[in-house]
């Protein structure tokens, strides 16, 4: 955990959720393949031209940009993808359920957290997959909204979602912490507009 910035007043918590509220790799990992595979098949290519396009682009968005990376949401819809047809393919295909478990310790965290603060959820995923990942982990009782890519219908880094988020919480962002695993995608942007950030 490194702490980048924390407002003078705290009263919300933002977290993303995969590889934030939980780390499995097997399961975040099977996330990008699956895509990929639901690309090629909506373009008819093969799986293996189609990773290699895929690459091609986040290759050259990562020269022009300094090292960052496209999410997948924004990688594929440089490839004519809509956030909405993104978000179908996710809930068709994401199982949380098949990876996951309930985390007690996770659980006893949230109960913590939530005697102080109000938290939320904002993901790059599809909402449905977002409240079955909470589900599965046990902590969705703690949560006061979850916000996915259907929702806000674009990718973070955006402040749509935060400050949609931050409306649903009646706060302002600058009394909100954004709790992530990426820099450029969890943090960066939220703490530019004030809101605390941790990775």
């Amino acid at each position: 955990m490194k702490v980048f910035f924390l407002p003078e007043v705290i009263n919300g918590l933002i977290f993303d959720v995969d590889l934030t509220l939980y780390e499995n790799r097997d399961y975040y990992e099977s996330m990008g393949p699956l895509m990929t595979e639901r690309l090629a098949e909506e373009k008819g290519l093969a799986v293996e031209e189609m990773k290699a396009e895929l690459d091609a682009v986040q290759k050259k968005f990562q020269a022009e940009n300094e090292g960052r990376k496209l999410s997948i949401g924004n990688l594929f819809h440089r490839f004519g993808i809509s956030f909405e047809e993104n978000v179908r393919w996710r809930a068709e295909l994401f199982q949380p359920e098949a990876y996951l478990s309930e985390d007690k310790q996770l659980i006893e965290t949230m109960k913590t957290l939530q005697k102080r603060f109000k938290i939320a959820a904002v993901s790059n995923n599809a909402t449905v997959i977002v409240e079955r990942t909470l589900a599965v982990l046990g902590v969705s009782q703690f949560f006061e909204s979850a916000i996915g890519l259907d929702i806000s219908l674009k990718s973070k880094p955006t402040m749509i979602a935060f400050n949609m988020t931050a409306e649903k919480m009646n706060l302002p962002v600058t009394e909100i912490i954004s709790i992530g695993d990426r820099v450029e995608i969890d943090l960066e942007l939220p703490m530019q507009h004030g809101m605390g950030g941790i990775l």
